[in-house]
């Protein structure tokens, strides 16, 4: 394996893993800070709008978290899961 060289011989360092790969980095020029964000920071969401016949919009209340807390009517939200696309997303939202 060359991960332990690149880590012990070369400064790599552990950056993330996912189940095909890991993913090993080094800051250059090493003087300077490392802006590099962590894996897996950002997340994508969707939200639907949803219309009947008679011109209705569909809200919903949340059962966890903020909007829940607030007790507010709001149209279906929330986040995608990896690799889902987004017209499949919103219709989970909407369904869940």
């Amino acid at each position: 394996s060359l991960i332990p060289i690149a880590t012990a011989e070369f400064g790599f360092e552990f950056h993330h893993a996912e189940k095909g790969y890991i993913m090993l980095t080094k800051w250059l020029p090493a003087d300077a800070p490392n802006t590099l964000p962590s894996n897996a920071s950002h997340t994508v969401g969707v939200g639907a709008m949803v219309t009947d016949d008679k011109g209705r919009l569909l809200l919903v209340r949340e059962k966890s978290g903020p909007a829940a807390r607030l007790g507010i009517w709001k149209l279906p939200t929330g986040l995608v899961d990896a690799g889902e696309e987004l017209h499949d997303a919103a219709m989970r939202e909407v369904k869940e």
